[in-house]
Order: structure tokens, then sequence, then C-alpha cells
């Protein structure tokens, strides 16, 4: 749902609220690169002083059998007592920032309710087209010409991987060669042989640091194979995974 408020008020804290009918010890929060499990209980002096906890893109509250995901485009601070799930939408303190969140805001979020947790459900995937949505464009059925003047297929797609739980992060040109990198994790805590694809054959892919650099240890260890347009990579349970691949010109 997309939501707006006009917030010019001090010391008010606004939050949306969803009582839920399930009950779990703990919820499913992102962070970068994966995940974290917080405690949805306030027995210890530790948990009760947590007024509320990050999270980025989602939070997963599920039993084993059902499951109930908050999804957001830029709203960070949650907290979840028992089965009440609360996200925070505006603050307005007055140490450090005297004007935090004055003003009118626009901002979108959404529920989704599937079967088991968010490892077995597409949480993840839903979560990264509420950030990062289609960008569409009308073209005649001739297509639509590149710079070379080479009329670009009906059906093309630059990237495709699975299975569904290795997610791309990052896809650019390096900065000082004529390769690409290419950054992903694997974010359901499972070993996984990843496959990706592309529309050219490649000409040549290793693994590098996150650095974006060779690394010797790195390359011993690799698990990499590569023919024509394909790779297929080992990642282990929440592991960040950096290549660098060259492309037949």
């Amino acid at each position: 749902m997309n939501s707006q408020h006009k917030l010019n008020e001090k010391h008010k804290l606004l939050k949306v609220m969803f009582p839920v009918n399930l009950y779990s010890e703990k919820c499913a929060f992102e962070i970068p690169y994966g995940y974290i499990y917080r405690s949805t209980k306030r027995e210890t002096l530790f948990e009760q002083a947590r007024f509320e906890v990050s999270g980025h893109k989602w939070i997963d509250y599920s039993d084993g059998e059902y499951g109930f995901s908050i999804l957001n485009n830029c709203k960070y601070g949650y907290d979840v007592k028992n089965n009440i799930l609360r996200m925070t939408l505006l603050r307005a303190p007055t140490d450090p920032d005297p004007h935090a969140d004055e003003g009118f805001h626009e901002f979108t979020y959404a529920i989704y309710t599937h079967k088991y947790d968010f490892k077995k459900s597409e949480t993840i995937l839903h979560s990264y087209n509420l950030n990062c949505p289609l960008i569409v464009k009308s073209i005649n059925r001739k297509g639509i010409s590149n710079n070379n003047n080479e009329t670009l297929p009906e059906k093309m797609s630059f990237l495709e991987i699975s299975p569904a739980n290795v997610i791309v992060s990052v896809m650019k040109q390096h900065e000082d060669k004529d390769t690409y990198i290419l950054r992903l994790y694997e974010a359901a805590g499972e070993e996984t042989l990843a496959k990706l694809s592309f529309p050219w054959e490649i000409k040549s892919a290793k693994e590098t640091n996150l650095l974006e650099a060779d690394d010797e240890e790195i390359r011993k260890n690799s698990q990499m194979k590569f023919y024509k347009n394909e790779i297929e990579l080992f990642v282990k349970p929440n592991e960040i995974k950096t290549l660098e691949i060259e492309f037949l010109s």
C-alpha cells in the first residue's frame, strides 16, 4: 500500500501495527546479504531494553506452517512482541536532529502471507520486486535497435540465475577493464549449486574478493566452472560471491 503522512510535531512516533493469528518465539529480519533472528519475548532485561530492532526490505514472522511478511521500500525500524508486529513510519526526536522527519512523506509497504517460512516462500523475491520495480518501455513489433543498428531479439534476459535462494545484488562494468563484476549471495542458509546463464558467450570468468581483486586463496579453492554462456558455482550457506566475467566480443 502507498501511504502519505505529514509530521510537524515533536517527540512523536508513528507506527503501523499488525496483530496476526500466529505465534512464534522468533522473527526473521533482513540484514545486508542475509538475515537474523530476533526474539519476540520480553523475558530478560536485554530483551526488554530493545525498544525496536532494524530490518531492511522485509521481516518475516512464521510458525512453521504459515507466515506473515512485511515488505517495505524505505523503513527500517521494527518491534515484534508475541504476535504483534509493528513498523516505524515516522519519528520526531529533537536530538541529534531537531527537524527529523518533518514535513510530507510518501512511502510504500506491503504484507505477504504464505505457507511455511520465508525460506520456502517468495518473501525475498517480492521484497526485491517492491524495491526494484521493472522499468517498462513500449516498442514496436520490429524491436528496438542498439547503437550498431542491430535489431535486438524479441525476448532476451541479460542474466538468468537459479535456484531462487541465490540473489544477485550487483551487476556492473569493471572500473578499469572491459569486464563485468557480478556479486551474489545465498539467502536461505543452504548449500547451493548456482547456475547462471547469459545471452553472450563467456570468454573468461573467475572469482575475486569483495574488493574485486585477484586473491590466490579464493582462486585455489574456487568451485566455479563455465562453458559457452553458462556458469556453475557452488555457494555455501549465506556466502557472498564476487565474479569477474569477460564476454566474447
